[in-house]
């Protein structure tokens, strides 16, 4: 694993720095592909393309910000444009656009351009964790991993139930998480989600880098269940 974490006086600075208010939090996350780990000679030519597809992946970076009861988790577009990958997959996997949430009122925003509409779904992400006690060192934090289930309706409206696994660092007491994956106590520093694997880059606590969390407004803001809708509708026209 690649040298992630800024050197940090890890008890004390973490209990100096959430004891002040009206300070921000920037974290660099490294988005990758997950090769399917198998016999090779058992894999169909589908999933030998999709494994050539992942080892020629540079991955993605994302940023996520908090600033008081609000975060937003992004495309780090500086660090993405040097990437000249013909096929963003990991994109597509994610989910474009951004994630914005305010822990105040529980409401999460998912602003995204669809089929050159700009569209923002609104939700109230509610995720149970069930907290073991496994645990594993990710860069100098002690970390423990987590479970939680979703039940998501897909592009062609069938029911999915998806697995999530997050190793989180209880000594960096937030509970914003990656996209909407939030409630966790303490930060997330690895996710897995379907293919995708999130992995901390960077932390940065009581930055002084300059920046707002602005609620998303330009938009058609829909239901999830009005989105699935659409989508469903359009994939049956094409199909």
């Amino acid at each position: 694993m690649k040298k992630i974490i800024s050197t940090i006086m890890l008890l004390f600075l973490t209990v100096a720095l959430f004891s002040q208010k009206n300070v921000s939090y920037r974290f660099l996350y490294k988005i990758t592909l997950k090769k399917i780990q198998t016999d090779s000679s058992s894999l169909t030519e589908k999933q030998k393309r999709y494994n050539r597809i992942v080892n020629k992946s540079k991955g993605k970076d994302y940023i996520l910000d908090i600033k008081e009861n609000k975060s937003i988790f992004y495309e780090d577009k500086k660090l993405s444009s040097v990437s000249n990958e013909k096929l963003d997959i990991v994109s597509i996997f994610v989910g474009k656009g951004l994630f914005y949430y305010d822990s105040s009122i529980k409401i999460a925003l998912n602003k995204k351009n669809v089929l050159g509409e700009d569209l923002i779904i609104r939700s109230n992400p509610k995720f149970s964790w069930t907290l073991t006690q496994e645990s594993r060192k990710i860069g100098n934090y002690q970390c423990y991993k987590a479970i939680s289930y979703i039940n998501i309706t897909n592009r062609i409206g069938k029911n999915v139930r998806k697995k999530i696994i997050a190793w989180y660092n209880p000594l960096i007491s937030i509970n914003f998480g990656i996209k909407n994956y939030h409630g966790l106590p303490g930060l997330t520093m690895l996710l897995e989600e379907d293919n995708l694997i999130y992995e901390i880059q960077k932390i940065n606590l009581n930055t002084k880098i300059e920046f707002d969390i602005k609620k998303p407004t330009k938009g058609k803001i829909l239901s999830e269940k009005e989105y699935n809708d659409i989508l469903l509708k359009k994939y049956r026209q094409r199909f």
